[in-house]
């Protein structure tokens, strides 16, 4: 039950730029966690291309500066609820 609370609470919390920037192009956020991102030397990375999240990410989304960390972290953390920590 509390990684569920913990799990709703960062979704509620997290400004809907997936939902925005992303979804029109990608899957949900979980799905894409799945198929598309791995963990490289500690990092969550794109499976295609092995790029470190941040970076991948830096050119692609059309994100602006604040929005990319914001991002990431929730990329990173849809990532870890899908794949484990």
């Amino acid at each position: 039950a509390d990684e569920i609370y913990a799990m709703l609470l960062a979704q509620a919390s997290t400004p809907p730029i997936y939902q925005k920037k992303c979804r029109s192009c990608h899957q949900n956020a979980a799905e894409l966690a799945r198929t598309s991102l791995t963990r490289i030397g500690g990092k969550v990375a794109v499976r295609q291309s092995s790029q470190t999240l941040a970076d991948f990410l830096s050119n692609h989304g059309r994100l602006n500066p604040e929005e990319l960390p914001v991002m990431v972290g929730s990329l990173t953390r849809v990532y870890r609820e899908v794949h484990g920590p």
